[in-house]
């Protein structure tokens, strides 16, 4: 193997990792979310932040590399559709295991974050409505005692 696909190689099994450690701290996330620890969330929150920042970093690399243009060096093909250079067989089922992990992991990380966020977004409705039920309100009239509801002389 040339050392620019061990480099494409390296960089796809860092992204790996990242989005594993990624999904471990999404995973925590809820946890902390569930057992309503803020302490617990606000640190899984910076976990999440620097790992996303690990990965925009890995994939600022890859760009700079021009990944997408070497990706056919990787697996052997040139622009005109024909042999570059020969891949082992065990190199380029290794690259489709790693592309099929990678996608399976980032599945499990987007499903992650959707929970997680329709958490929070349920978490923050209910904080609004116990704060606005703590204000007192103008509008907010509180009913007669002889209005109350099986109350009524008109039954």
């Amino acid at each position: 193997m040339t050392p620019h696909m061990q480099a494409l190689f390296d960089r796809r099994r860092q992204r790996l990792a990242l989005m594993r450690e990624l999904s471990g701290v999404l995973e925590e996330s809820l946890t902390a979310a569930f057992s309503s620890d803020p302490q617990k969330i606000e640190n899984c929150a910076s976990g999440q932040a620097a790992v996303c920042h690990a990965l925009s970093q890995l994939d600022a690399r890859c760009l700079s590399y021009k990944a997408h243009a070497e990706l056919g060096e990787v697996l052997g093909f040139a622009q005109g559709g024909t042999t570059q250079t020969v891949v082992p067989a065990e190199a380029e089922q290794r690259w489709c295991q790693l592309g099929h992990e990678l996608g399976q992991v980032e599945a499990r990380v987007l499903h992650l974050n959707r929970v997680y966020g329709g958490l929070l977004r349920r978490a923050q409705r209910t904080l609004e409505i116990f704060t606005r039920l703590l204000q007192p309100s103008p509008t907010y009239v509180p009913p007669e005692c002889g209005a109350a509801v099986g109350n009524s002389p008109e039954r």
